[in-house]
């Protein structure tokens, strides 16, 4: 890599960063976390490395008092110093060389450190000149060897693209003779008085003459005026039209793949390294064209350090899909300062490469996730209503992925060492199993409880005194394992297989703390569990009783309905409801498990209820809610004919029913409500 590292400290929002680089470097995060301010550092190095271009606003934000910013760079010419020490060995031989000058001084400047680096830094002090550790002619150098271009696609021009004729004019770059030379057989030419436009040119040139006015400009001017002049101009077209016939997503792949493909030439044509920037590339493309820009992208250009800010998650997903996953720095804003977090695919599966999604790929956008099982939670937690009432959730971005192992291992912090506050919520059969025939608990070797949860690093936490939980954590799985294999636990109904037993509850719970150091919310039964409770039992049955009148108003399946549970306990009603709708028992069986006296009528009534509530065994969840709002706005005084729109209006415009609401469902859906507030004490510190 022509650049190995990049370090920048109290600049803007960035206190502390520092980035490793590789050839294609991705940067993600959302909008004001400082990747802009991470470009225009480096921008900003540049920029002062031969001139002068000092500004006022880049010190510390957060600071008022902080009047000092330092960058470094490290360079790595190690290729550079094999070239040269090629060159000056073969110029000892006597062969031509006519750079040596130049490759002396790179192997100068290279091998005064064994590792063939150089880490070139500036400091500034508000209000003072900028100090280099090397001196002018040195950075000189180095701006040559390692050239920046920065492309902010925000402020592309896609009708003039004067830029690109500058790359091209240092790919063309040639000598001082090579360009008299060339100069003297245009002027041959063109000034011949023989000729109409010899004429012409000396007519013109007599005028500047005359006036005392001369030109002067840079080899690299005069290859790109040269160029011009063979291609007719300085405009661009293609298949014969002009560039304001094709549409802006065409002109600017075809902008940024010329750009592209002129710094690749440089490399190829010059001992150049460039640092090309690119801000935001996806930015009026197709995924289509995406696709097309990342291919160009990911060929291999071992010459040229990429770094790209993207809010794409297309371009991200290719990256992915490539295996260039070392190489994905994430932005967080943290105390209302920037941290990077470089993702580390330590535990790399082949087939993540597949499984990449765009959806997927958008988790390393979010401020915060919950990984969920599947549609059922999906559509639980994104629910407009919740979300007004835990406003702090909205934070929060909801994936399907814990069914999945690859996709888990995707998006997981903890495997990639994202710096995303996360939740991961399962149900309660990922952790325990019933095993009805020995009337007791186990933990299965290939649940959570063994591979999702790195027990076996657990002792080393002892060794560190700071951790003050590291005793409890060791201790509470123990208990866990030993409760499992010792406690037989009291059933309060054999036929349903629930449960009244304190010790039980007590378990659960040991359980649930535990995992919970693991940011693994475990549901006491399923997700089913969180919605049908006790204190919402009565809502479910009337919703119930509401969709089978819908379906057919004469029949009598909600009398048998309500028969049926009248014959149980209100802890036995809760778990039948329970398994009707999908969940499962107290001890984690489903209705297929139990006993009943009449098990044909009974199985012919809850396929009745589920074919007329549970269609597709997720839908009924947002209508379930929708009649539970309803319900509650009128209980509330509210109009029962309000509208999902209106009903969310009336409560995030108006505190105090906002605040009848909020107590409601928390006293309806406690577990939920506990997963909830949870969620939301996760995010303090990027909402600071």
């Amino acid at each position: 890599m022509s650049i190995r590292s990049i370090k920048i400290q109290y600049y803007k929002s960035i206190k502390d960063c520092c980035v490793p680089l590789q050839s294609n470097n991705i940067i993600v995060g959302e909008n004001g976390v400082g990747k802009s301010n991470f470009l225009s550092a480096i921008h900003y190095f540049y920029a002062n490395m031969t001139e002068s271009h000092l500004q006022s606003d880049i010190f510390d934000e957060n600071n008022p008092f902080s009047n000092f910013v330092r960058i470094q760079i490290e360079y790595d010419l190690s290729r550079f110093v094999r070239i040269a020490k090629n060159k000056i060995k073969a110029a000892s031989q006597g062969a031509s060389s006519p750079y040596l000058s130049f490759y002396k001084k790179i192997y100068q400047l290279g091998s005064s450190n064994p590792h063939f680096t150089l880490l070139l830094q500036m400091e500034q002090i508000k209000n003072h000149p900028i100090r280099w550790n090397y001196s002018y002619t040195d950075r000189a150098f180095l701006k040559n060897l390692f050239p920046l271009f920065y492309l902010d696609c925000h402020k592309i021009d896609i009708y003039d693209w004067h830029s690109i004729w500058e790359v091209l004019g240092q790919a063309a770059n040639v000598s001082d003779f090579e360009k008299q030379r060339t100069l003297q057989a245009i002027q041959q030419i063109s000034c011949d008085p023989k000729t109409e436009i010899g004429r012409r040119i000396t007519a013109v040139q007599q005028i500047f003459d005359a006036a005392g006015i001369s030109s002067k400009g840079t080899s690299k001017d005069f290859i790109i005026a040269l160029m011009n002049l063979l291609r007719q101009g300085s405009g661009f077209e293609k298949a014969g039209h002009n560039l304001s016939y094709y549409s802006t997503g065409t002109n600017s792949l075809q902008y940024i793949s010329l750009y592209l493909n002129a710094i690749f030439h440089l490399t190829r044509s010059k001992l150049k390294e460039p640092l090309l920037l690119l801000d935001e590339p996806e930015l009026h493309l197709h995924h289509s064209y995406i696709d097309q820009l990342c291919a160009l992208l990911t060929a291999p250009h071992s010459s040229v350090n990429t770094i790209i800010s993207t809010h794409s998650s297309r371009l991200l997903r290719n990256f992915i899909q490539k295996g260039e996953t070392d190489s994905i720095c994430s932005f967080k804003l943290v105390h209302r300062y920037s941290q990077v977090q470089r993702l580390s695919f330590f535990d790399w599966d082949k087939r993540a490469s597949v499984a990449a999604s765009d959806e997927l790929s958008n988790a390393y956008f979010s401020k915060a996730m919950l990984l969920v099982e599947g549609a059922t939670e999906l559509e639980l937690f994104t629910n407009s209503l919740i979300r007004i009432l835990f406003p702090k959730f909205s934070y929060f971005d909801v994936f399907p992925t814990t069914t999945d192992k690859v996709k888990q291992n995707l998006l997981s912090p903890e495997k990639t060492h994202e710096q995303t506050p996360y939740l991961i919520l399962i149900d309660m059969d990922k952790i325990l199993q019933y095993e009805p025939s020995k009337w007791r608990f186990s933990c299965p070797k290939n649940g959570w409880f063994f591979t999702e949860v790195p027990y076996e690093k657990e002792p080393f936490l002892l060794d560190n005194k700071k951790h003050l939980l590291a005793s409890q954590i060791v201790n509470q799985r123990k208990r866990i394992l030993a409760m499992a294999d010792n406690c037989h636990f009291h059933v309060s109904n054999r036929s349903l297989f629930s449960c009244t037993d304190p010790a039980f509850f007590s378990f659960l719970h040991t359980i649930k703390n535990y995992l919970l150091y693991y940011h693994i919310f475990v549901c006491s039964t399923t997700v089913e569990g969180l919605i049908i409770t006790k204190n919402s039992l009565p809502y479910i049955c009337k919703f119930t009783a509401d969709k089978l009148y819908q379906k057919n108003p004469y029949a009598s399946t909600y009398a048998q309905f309500q028969s049926l549970l009248s014959s149980y306990s209100p802890n036995d009603q809760l778990n039948l409801v329970r398994m009707i709708f999908f969940g499962k028992s107290d001890f984690l069986l489903n209705i297929n498990s139990c006993t009943f006296s009449d098990p044909q009528r009974t199985q012919k009534l809850y396929t009745n209820i589920r074919s007329a509530v549970c269609v597709g065994k997720t839908s009924w969840v947002s209508e379930y809610f929708e009649f539970y709002f309803r319900s509650v706005a009128q209980e509330l005084s509210l109009s029962a004919d309000l509208s999902i729109a209106q009903l969310e209006q009336c409560i995030s415009q108006n505190a105090g029913y906002w605040k009848d609401f909020s107590q409601h469902f928390e006293n309806t859906y406690p577990e939920l409500s506990k997963l909830l507030h949870l969620s939301e004490s996760m995010i303090y510190d990027i909402m600071a």
